[in-house]
């Protein structure tokens, strides 16, 4: 089971309607010429300048062009920006992307981040909703899940078909294989093996 593609944005997925996804975040500007540093939340980073269209948030086109890299964010030029301070007008902005542009998944164990996020979580002891997944993390040692239980605790899972034996993407949940200890009144979780320490095999 993997994750592809756009990542956690870095909790910056509020976007307009649902339907265009945060796929970069622009910087300060850079030199006078009207270029502008961007972090990518693409995996790999460079796939950001894959994408066949990009706009901000009111709609507007959006068209990059790479120029240089610069530590962890990419120095780009942007057709729509003349100098540096129409630059520095995007400071801080994000870029987005049509959620219909993301290129299709071929693989039943494969999902977008994007399409996770939201999810409810149901006991597979017993399939009743025990909280609901608000975002995906990964620190390099492979995806992880945080889930909001139903008492406001929030913990990371290790995204695995053993731990995750369903996720159903289209009628909105995922079945969580916890314990029996998860349906009780405290919804304790202390056998369950949880790490909190971005594309991995499930």
């Amino acid at each position: 089971m993997s994750i592809k593609d756009v990542e956690n944005a870095e909790n910056d997925m509020n976007d307009r309607n649902g339907a265009d996804i945060p796929v970069a975040k622009f910087l300060s500007p850079h030199g006078i010429k009207g270029y502008i540093t961007l972090k990518s939340f693409t995996s790999p980073e460079e796939n950001i300048f894959s994408y066949k269209s990009t706009c901000d948030a009111n709609g507007n086109a959006i068209t990059i062009n790479r120029q240089g890299k610069k530590n962890d964010s990419f120095i780009v030029s942007v057709e729509q920006i003349a100098d540096r301070n129409q630059a520095e007008k995007l400071n801080g902005s994000l870029l987005y992307i049509r959620k219909e542009d993301l290129a299709d998944i071929n693989s039943e164990k494969e999902f977008y981040y994007i399409n996770l996020v939201g999810l409810d979580v149901l006991s597979k002891i017993d399939n009743n909703k025990v909280g609901k997944i608000i975002s995906v993390e990964n620190y390099g040692a492979g995806d992880l899940l945080e889930i909001e239980f139903l008492d406001n605790k929030k913990e990371l899972f290790i995204f695995s078909e053993k731990n995750f034996p369903e996720v159903n993407i289209e009628n909105g949940f995922v079945i969580a294989d916890f314990p029996e200890t998860i349906t009780v009144q405290d919804n304790r979780k202390k056998n369950f093996k949880s790490r909190k320490n971005n594309k991995s095999n499930k």
